[in-house]
């Protein structure tokens, strides 16, 4: 190798700008292989790749020139055995690399963009790409090897152990010899690991475990299920494996006594973790609706199929075993084969490691019935508690079995030890090692909590130095840690308990084991480098065999830890990766150019084709391959997908390729006898069902249940469709699948369930606040102005929500609603919303200019307004554009009297209209109106004419083929646009009003059909005819007789609500009244001194009790002083009924939810007449109306002439009441004749002339004088 040159420096500021971030995707993946439940921050990547970035440096500077120069440079310069494992990773993975056709997925590192920008900026000669691969293959075993000491150290010392963090990769790293030793001189910052471990004692308590949430305690089974499967493959893979090459030396028979059945109980603990996994996978999409993974349902399977047998027979084998491994080390032979081997200690950990770690699965076994005994109190689904308990139940007699056999040997297990203490023993062990230094007096060198992370053990040993004789015994307190050892001599009633004497440190120190002698029994020896050792003794064997295996275990298990992640990785590398061919089965064809492209990830955190891979576009079978991929799931992916698939495909075709999907064949290499009896084919074979198979399977399953859950309306419109599912999951009798056929059962029993009338409604965590009434409560007399405009506003809310929560993403993902031939089985729901916000739209209008007399409607368009603002507020921008297109309409917006005076007379409801204008204003893509809705909270009904512009925008704009792409290939890029507005729908349709609904005044509004059968040009010449009557152009206002005799005047708006007895203010000055919220006895109360103070105020029509008064003119109500008006508000309460008859309306039978179709109805005209300049696009109305609606039943005819208003019984509505008498005065003058006005105009069809006028039928008859 070349002389070493100047280090190149790839952080610097000049070479960051190319440099940084290039290796964070590649080392976030490889954090996922090492441990996927954790998460690692954007600071703790950078710092790894700050680390990666040093050690690349360090190599590219000694300009290697082959790969033997790469392997000579780590040899020399990596710590043992470090230098042995990353070179032997890195050969596999160039093998592999060879092997592979296409060589893509071998590296996790962007190689190719590596190699160049290294051939341009770090090498000053020519390389080949193969010297690259080498290095960041050695790389990768690092950056693996660093991310796993710093993912177990999360998982030891925190709760919940959820992300890796910076300290966390130093801390582990200065733990570790040869890391340290790698990356020296690795700055230790004292302080830092200070706070690091003392974050780690204060995260909870140490005295009293607080108790864990069932998510907590399902991640703890799950991690703790993790460590003891690779406790399980370090004893089946390390320590029996010198057992099989040495067949001379030992018996098979002996083997497989003392190793028992541990093969079986990995394979359990495999399939336990794996049914965990897929628990979590199947309830995570359903997180937000409060599900919860049902471990119990995996426990009660296994328990009732006498899965955890095993453990009853390895129970039995285990004295048998331990005698047989004592027996074979008293075998000079054996000894010194083990002896032999690597690492050095490796006699010591078959002689003293190995008896206890085949003691572990017993004691995992008992923490299986701690577990679940923890998961059924903790559980919150009653389901999963019965399914926990009959686990229990079935497994009683083992349990009851292993401890009678267990009783003879087994020792009890420490509380901070096994599965659910470890995490606690670790923050016991860091307490101890925080506390222990005041324990000691006179303590020489750096603090311990900043070079020991755990506290191992503590006990009293005899100590003799070497060189002494060995008559010079003395006794020794000894604190064992994973930095250093500590010899102390015991003080008695001392503050400090101890006195220092000697340290040891335990990353440099030798063990060795001693032999017995007539005068040293039971001892071993520590040295240090260049140090005499130090020879220790116990008082018992049992006492040595618990040191040496605490020492053994200490010097050796990242030694060992690093031998299995290697003979994993060569057990992989041998398995032959077994996959169906295309023509066998059509989702096996690798990815190409020619059926799949992506995007970049999201994030930008991992490969194109990996978790958080975008496809932008591909072959039908690569999506669906995509939606049930067996290495990972994606939920966004799998929304998206069953969101949008109705525009390419139909939902019997979807269902078809999930079955097929589903059903796997075996691949050809294992269809021969001979491969069947092949035993490195069966291991593939059983990987391929375990890693391919069963997760294609689950995942194929997971999806029609979201399908069900989230969809079930494609099942409902196509019962053939929910036949052929039903049939395809009864087929299903693989046993492992049976709790996931289950799971779709449940699904659509529930679904069933909710479609019958008897379905639960929403629960709301408060009471709905009560109906609020104005002038009555007798549906025959229902009107804008009698009703209380709260709580029209809050019925008509909640039509509205009920409309709009109905609709499905089905019927906006293709703009279906603008296909004629379809768009009535497409869209029904957003077609029925669509038209009840039109058909109220006209019906508001058509009251505007039926209303002729001028202060009447000044009044109404005063209500409306009111209207708007109680809208507003219960963020209804459905119901504000209805309104605000009402007002925009032409006919309406012509009346420059009538808003003139509204403006006149209160400018707070111009400002509010002014400002409802500018929220409706469609003015860039609706710009004021988006920054409104991102404002406020759910619940909301929000104005869906905006999002069907831009699902229009999005389908017209982007092509669903791909230029230069076959036909067959699905610009999928474009279904996530337009996903990603369905999704903002949904996020409003999820929340419904917690209002009380009346269904009289929510029939009221829905009876309205102002159009009747009239057409599109009748309907605008009918009523812009009527408006030009009652304002002509370029002339003063009209005077017309009233319609209605009460006082215009709105409610208190501001009054509100107290428990469910509220007093408001009436209509009437000086009159509370009181409702309960249920039902009005009409009682009403005269304040004589509230009449004395209102007998000089005066009010005008349309303004509240805080407006400012104005004088009323005699020819609006014919009263000259406020004690007339009271007099004639007195006979108003018992004056026949205060409406004309009202127009028909429709039945159950006739009603727009059931309407076919039929003949189209019109929207409100958009057009400017004549007299009014051009307008800006402002109206709503337009947005609301996007095509014809159908109308149901014939003609409507005038309606017959009135008959004769007689006097109605008194109701509690509206109850007589006495006021004080007036004082003297003129008297009343006489009634004029039309007071009550004539009745409501009749909906009929003009002739068809231009803007012919209807004629009206003549008023009815007055009823007969001095009738009340």
């Amino acid at each position: 190798m070349a002389a070493s040159v100047s280090v190149y420096d790839f952080l610097s500021e000049e070479s960051s700008v190319r440099w940084k971030v290039l290796l964070q995707p590649a080392l976030r993946k490889i954090q996922k292989q090492v441990h996927p439940r954790l998460e690692i921050d954007d600071e703790a990547v950078a710092y790894l790749e700050e680390l990666i970035y040093r050690l690349l440096a360090q190599m590219c500077a000694a300009q290697p020139h082959t790969m033997a120069d790469i392997e000579a440079y780590v040899q020399q310069n990596f710590a043992a055995p470090i230098d042995t494992w990353a070179l032997s990773d890195a050969k596999l993975m160039m093998e592999r690399l060879e092997k592979h056709a296409k060589r893509k997925g071998v590296f996790v590192f962007n190689v190719e963009k590596i190699f160049q920008q290294l051939q341009k900026e770090v090498f000053g000669y020519r390389i080949e790409l193969n010297l690259i691969q080498y290095i960041m293959a050695i790389l990768d075993y690092v950056s693996a090897d660093i991310l796993k000491l710093a993912g177990n150290f999360v998982k030891n010392t925190r709760r919940p152990a959820v992300y890796i963090a910076p300290p966390d990769i130093k801390v582990s790293m200065a733990a570790d010899p040869a890391l340290q030793a790698l990356f020296q001189p690795l700055q230790q910052n004292q302080s830092l690991v200070k706070e690091i471990m003392s974050h780690s004692l204060n995260e909870e308590p140490l005295t009293e475990r607080r108790s864990l949430s069932y998510d907590e305690l399902l991640r703890e089974l799950m991690d703790g299920e993790a460590e003891y499967i690779r406790h399980l493959s370090l004893i089946l893979k390390v320590f029996k494996e010198p057992f099989l090459k040495r067949p001379d030396l030992f018996v098979d028979i002996d083997v497989q006594q003392i190793f028992s059945n541990l093969q079986e109980l990995h394979e359990l603990s495999v399939q336990l973790l794996g049914s965990l996994d897929e628990c979590i996978e199947m309830a995570a999409e359903l997180g937000g609706k409060g599900r919860c993974p049902h471990a119990g349902f995996v426990f009660e399977e296994l328990a009732e199929s006498e899965e955890f047998a095993v453990y009853s027979t390895y129970t039995g084998n285990y004295m048998d075993a331990i005698m047989i491994l004592e027996d074979l080390l008293t075998d000079p032979d054996v000894v010194q084969y083990f002896k032999s081997l690597e690492p050095k200690l490796f006699k010591e950990a078959m002689q003293y490691i190995l008896p206890k770690s085949l003691l572990e699965p017993i004691y995992h076994c008992f923490y299986y019935f701690e577990v679940m005994n923890a998961l059924m109190q903790s559980s919150p689904s009653d389901e999963d508690q019965e399914a926990l308990e009959s686990a229990l139940t079935c497994m009683l007699a083992l349990k009851v079995e292993m401890e009678r056999e267990c009783a003879r040997f087994l020792p009890k297990r420490k509380e901070d030890s096994g599965i659910f203490g470890r995490r606690s023993g670790y923050r016991v062990s860091h307490m101890k090692v925080s506390q222990l230094q005041q324990k000691i007096e006179g303590w020489e060198g750096p603090d311990l909590i900043s070079s020991c992370t755990k506290f191992i053990m503590e006990g009293s040993l005899g100590m003799i130095r070497e060189g002494r004789a060995r008559s010079t015994k003395t006794d020794r307190h000894v604190f064992l840690t994973d930095g250093v050892a500590i010899c102390c001599k015991l003080k008695r009633g001392a503050v400090a308990e101890y006195r220092f004497k000697e340290r040891i440190n335990m990353r440099k120190a030798k063990l060795i084991d001693m032999e017995e002698s007539d005068d040293l029994k039971f001892a071993f020896q520590l040295v240090e480098p260049n140090q005499p050792g130090i020879i220790f003794y116990t008082i018992s064997k049992l006492d040595k065999n618990e040191w040496m295996a605490a020492l053994t275990q200490l010097l050796t298990m990242s030694t060992f830890d690093r031998m299995l992640d290697s003979k994993l990785r060569e057990e992989e590398a041998t398995i032959p990766v077994l996959r169906p061919s295309p023509e066998q089965y059509r989702f096996a064809e690798e990815d190409s150019d020619d059926n799949v492209m992506y995007d970049d990830p999201e994030d930008g955190r991992g490969p194109a084709n990996g978790p958080g891979a975008l496809i932008k576009a591909g072959t039908i079978y690569k999506l669906v391959e995509r939606l049930t991929y067996h290495e990972h799931t994606n939920p966004t992916f799998i929304r998206i997908y069953l969101m949008t698939y109705r525009s390419f495909s139909k939902p019997s075709e979807l269902l078809n390729l999930l079955i097929d999907r589903f059903h796997i064949p075996n691949p050809c290499e294992v269809e021969s006898n001979e491969s069947r009896r092949d035993p490195l084919m069966m291991k593939a074979l059983k990987r391929f069902k375990a890693n391919y198979v069963s997760p294609i399977q689950l995942r194929v399953f997971n999806v029609l249940r979201h399908w069900v859950e989230f969809h079930y309306y494609d099942f409902q419109r196509e019962p053939e469709l929910l036949v052929k599912l039903k049939q395809f999951v009864d087929s299903v009798k693989t046993k492992n699948m049976q709790k996931w056929v289950a799971s779709i059962h449940r699904a659509l029993q529930k679904k069933e369930d909710e479609a019958q009338p008897s379905a639960a409604k929403p629960v709301f965590n408060q009471q709905p606040q009560p109906v609020e009434w104005h002038l009555t409560k007798n549906v025959e007399e229902y009107h804008i102005l009698s009703l209380h405009p709260r709580e029209f506003a809050r019925q008509l809310t909640l039509i509205l929500s009920e409309y709009f929560r109905a609709i499905h993403p089905s019927e906006l993902v293709d703009a279906s609603w603008m296909k004629e031939e379809r768009k009535e089985k497409a869209s029904p729901n957003l077609l029925r919303l669509n038209r009840f916000e039109t058909t109220v739209a006209n019906w508001l209008a058509m009251e505007i200019v039926f209303m002729e007399n001028f202060e009447e409607r000044v009044a109404l368009v005063t209500r409306l307004v009111e209207i708007m603002e109680a809208l507003r507020d219960l963020n209804s921008f459905a119901g504000m554009f209805i309104i605000n297109a009402a007002f925009e309409s032409a006919s309406v917006h012509r009346l420059k009297h009538t808003f003139k005076e509204v403006a006149k007379r209160d400018g707070k409801k111009q400002q509010v209209l002014d400002e409802i204008k500018l929220v409706a204003s469609s003015d860039r893509g609706f710009k004021n109106y988006k920054e409104r809705l991102r404002a406020i909270n759910p619940p909301c009904v929000p104005f869906l004419g905006m999002y069907m512009s831009w699902i229009v925008f999005i389908k017209e704009g982007n092509e669903n083929k791909i230029p230069g792409k076959p036909d067959h290939f699905i610009n999928f890029k474009k279904r996530r646009k337009i996903a990603s507005v369905l999704q903002e729908i949904q996020t409003y349709q999820s929340t419904p009003y917690c209002l009380t609904p009346e269904p009289s005044i929510q029939e009221y509004i829905r009876s309205q059909d102002p159009i009747g059968h009239m057409t599109s040009n009748q309907w605008e010449e009918y009523i812009f005819d009527q408006s030009r009557s009652i304002e002509p152009r370029d002339q003063p206002k009209k005077v017309a007789p009233r319609r209605f005799k009460w006082d215009l005047r709105s409610p208190d708006l501001k009054q509100g609500w107290l428990n469910t007895v509220v007093r408001r203010k009436s209509h009437h000055p000086g009159v509370t009244q009181v409702f309960d919220g249920q039902q009005d006895d009409g009682t009403l109360s005269v304040d004589s001194t509230s009449l004395r103070a209102h007998k000089d105020s005066t009010s005008s029509i349309g303004s509240g009790p805080s407006s400012p008064t104005s004088v009323m003119s005699p020819q609006t109500n014919g009263l000259e002083s406020p004690d007339k008006r009271m007099l004639e508000r007195d006979r108003a309460f018992s004056t026949p009924p205060l409406l004309p008859p009202r127009p028909r309306r429709l039945t159950p039978n006739n009603s727009l939810a059931d309407m076919p179709p039929g003949s189209s109805v019109p929207a409100i005209p958009e057009r400017d007449p004549p007299d009014l300049p051009p307008r800006s696009n402002t109206s709503s109305s337009s947005s609301i109306t996007t095509s014809t609606f159908p109308r149901q039943g014939g003609y409507r005819k005038n309606p017959p002439p009135a008959p004769p208003l007689s006097p109605p019984p008194h109701t509690n509505d509206y109850a007589p009441f006495t006021v004080p008498p007036p004082r003297p005065g003129p008297p009343l003058p006489p009634r004029p004749v039309n007071d009550m006005g004539p009745p409501l105009p009749p909906r009929t069809v003009p002739a068809l002339r231009p803007r012919s006028r209807p004629e009206h039928p003549p008023p009815p008859p007055l009823p007969p004088k001095g009738t009340r």
